[in-house]
């Protein structure tokens, strides 16, 4: 069983805090407070020192506030211009924006080939598939994503992911809640 069809360089990128988040589950709150623990900190430490009426470390307090704030989102930025000119420089070298990939569905096995590279992963590997932005990830050692649109119906996606899902061990089916809805599981 295989489906086929054009990825875009880059087009996995986005999935990288969804996939932190759905790994982490309730606890993906806690990765989020510990960042913000050093602005609550200066926070407080900023009401103690209005308390203590002192303009001048309360002005230095908001400065390095402030300088916080601007490296956190100038991070943030700097992430997503350094993806977008790996992207650039790619294509720069003649690679083109769209590979064709196939992705192959076996007993034993998924495989995904694009030109130059094969990746194999027993089913042993993967520990959910879920649908997320309209795509199939598949979690495990690597999580690789099967966009909806390179199937040719809702019904051969439903095929195939039936036949994914018959393949994988009950507990990552258990995981797998979108999976288990298309194909009437539950």
């Amino acid at each position: 069983m295989q489906v086929s069809g054009d990825i875009g360089l880059g087009e996995g990128l986005g999935f990288q805090l969804v996939i932190f988040r759905r790994l982490l589950g309730p606890r993906a709150w806690l990765h989020r407070l510990v960042g913000c623990l050093p602005i609550v900190g200066l926070l407080v430490l900023g009401e103690l020192l209005i308390i203590q009426d002192s303009p001048t470390l309360t002005r230095d307090l908001i400065i390095w506030v402030g300088a916080y704030m601007l490296a956190l989102f100038g991070m943030t930025a700097i992430v997503r211009w350094n993806g977008r000119a790996v992207i650039k420089s790619h294509i720069a070298r003649g690679e083109t924006a769209k590979v064709p990939a196939t992705y192959s569905f076996e007993e034993q096995a998924l495989s995904l080939s694009t030109p130059g590279r094969l990746v194999v992963t027993d089913w042993s590997a993967v520990s959910e598939i879920a649908l997320i932005r309209k795509s199939w990830l598949f979690f495990g050692p690597t999580t690789y994503f099967l966009p909806q649109r390179l199937f040719d119906s809702p019904a051969a996606e439903r095929e195939v992911i039936a036949f994914i899902l018959a393949h994988l061990s009950p507990a990552a089916q258990a995981r797998s809640k979108e999976a288990r809805a298309l194909v009437g599981g539950g």
